[in-house]
Formats: structure tokens, C-alpha cells, sequence
């Protein structure tokens, strides 16, 4: 009997990506990771530049996980970026969505 309700659980688990967006003047980047495997140590990213394209490489979790780290914790570095004035860049952007859901910009 329990092993059914692991099977039910097990079938309604959606696979999900994380994906950053990044704008700088005239240039904005997006980065999605998706699990290539059913523990999360193989992640599949893919990286869109508005300049370069596509380009998708497979790389392990500690890596993902050193890139969130520095993505989330990027802040802006000089006292006018702080304040907003004269920032070259907008604040990045980081979603989790279902896989079916991530777009291609």
C-alpha cells in the first residue's frame, strides 16, 4: 500500500528549470538550468545572448550551485549604481518555472 502512494506522489512530480535574466545597455543574457537526471547532479544550462545566440553545455550541480550563489548575491558596486543613478545595468531577475513553461527569448 505505501509503495502505491509513492508511485502516485512519484507520477505527479513536475520537472522544473531556474532561469536568470540579465540587462545591461543594448545587451541582455539569459541562463536556464534544467536537471538531466532524476537526482540533480547533471544539470543541463543553456545560455541565450542577444549577440552570440544559444549555447548549451552540461555541467555538474556544485557548479549551478556556485552560479545561483553568485548571481544572487551580484549587488550593484559603485555608489551611483547603489543609488540608481547612472547604473548600466538593471537588477537581474531569477524564476523557477515548470520545464514546458521556460520560453526561448
Amino acid at each position: 500500500m505505501q509503495h502505491r502512494a509513492f508511485r502516485a506522489s512519484r507520477r505527479s512530480v513536475q520537472t522544473v528549470g531556474g532561469f536568470f535574466v540579465s540587462r545591461q545597455v543594448g545587451r541582455s543574457t539569459r541562463t536556464q538550468y534544467v536537471a538531466r537526471d532524476d537526482v540533480g547532479e547533471q544539470f543541463q544550462k543553456r545560455h541565450f545572448d542577444d549577440r552570440l545566440g544559444w549555447h548549451e553545455t552540461t555541467v555538474p550541480r556544485r557548479t549551478v550551485r556556485d552560479e545561483f550563489i553568485t548571481q544572487l548575491t551580484r549587488s550593484p558596486s559603485t555608489p551611483a549604481e547603489r543609488s540608481g543613478e547612472g547604473a548600466a545595468s538593471e537588477p537581474g531577475t531569477f524564476v523557477v518555472k515548470p520545464v514546458r513553461e521556460l520560453r526561448t527569448p
